[in-house]
């Protein structure tokens, strides 16, 4: 994030982000070569919006948006709580509008957040079942306090104009 900030690069924040999707994946302990991962942030409206991905369909999420509560990344954010999910189709957050939107069987979510307060979800999909392990959630949010450090900061230079 450093080198990002010392090259004053414009979208720093989107390349950060990204180069966390892509290093999370890869540090998963099951194969990682069906996984994808997708960062929400809380926007304007008060609504969960796509602000990086990995290995997803771009259409899948990205006009997708959440309010809080609403599908499996609005739980997330509701109960400020990481979840791993097993079997998506047999979970309560992925019926109706909030099925998937391609093939995934379970789902690790993370709330990106900054003492109490939720900031976003970061969220890592994989095509099988069950092919998350307890490790991962650590790794994970490891990976999300990452993100959240990048969005406070973030706030703070836009407020300051840094």
């Amino acid at each position: 994030m450093i080198q990002l900030l010392v090259e004053r690069k414009p979208f720093w924040k989107l390349e950060f982000c990204n180069n966390v999707l892509d290093e999370c994946v890869t540090i998963l302990l099951e194969d990682r070569a069906d996984k994808s991962s997708t960062i929400y942030f809380i926007n304007n409206n008060n609504e969960l919006e796509m602000f990086a991905y990995s290995r997803i369909e771009f259409s899948s999420s990205r006009n997708r948006r959440f309010k809080k509560g609403e599908g499996f990344a609005g739980h997330i954010w509701k109960t400020g709580n990481t979840e791993l999910v097993s079997d998506v189709t047999i979970s309560q957050h992925f019926r109706g509008e909030y099925a998937p939107k391609h093939e995934y069987g379970s789902i690790l979510g993370v709330p990106i957040k900054i003492g109490r307060e939720v900031l976003g979800v970061l969220c890592v999909q994989s095509e099988g079942k069950n092919e998350f392990q307890e490790d991962d959630k650590r790794t994970v949010i490891f990976y999300a306090d990452m993100c959240a450090l990048a969005h406070f900061y973030d706030k703070i230079k836009n407020k300051e104009g840094v």
